[in-house]
């Protein structure tokens, strides 16, 4: 009979988060963008996503709705960046749950 070692853990697959090309790093980086975010995130500090699903749960990162990298014209980047009715509080989980979705329709350009 097998012997199994019920001490190691099994290892499970880590999600795949996505990580920030060196260009949009510029806009993340930007003064404006931090100060709209942490402007956005006072205003509406609890997930988005969750709270649509009837949980209140605090919200970990402001999302762009339309990837703001979408675009090639960089005055439109900035715009987008910027525009807070583009922007939504989600939690972790939401979070990469919606960059797999953008991902899986084509649309993730970070």
């Amino acid at each position: 009979m097998p012997w199994i070692d019920r001490k190691k853990k099994i290892k499970q697959p880590r999600p795949k988060y996505v990580h920030h090309s060196n260009l949009s790093r510029l806009y993340y980086n930007s003064k404006m963008w931090k100060d709209t975010r942490n402007a956005y995130y006072k205003d509406h500090p609890l997930c988005e996503e969750c709270e649509r699903n009837g949980v209140t749960k605090i919200g970990d990162h402001v999302h762009h709705k339309v990837p703001f990298m979408s675009v090639t014209d960089e005055s439109e980047r900035w715009q987008l960046l910027l525009d807070e009715s583009n922007l939504e509080t989600l939690c972790k989980k939401c979070h990469l749950e919606a960059h797999i979705r953008l991902k899986m329709e084509g649309k993730d350009y970070v």
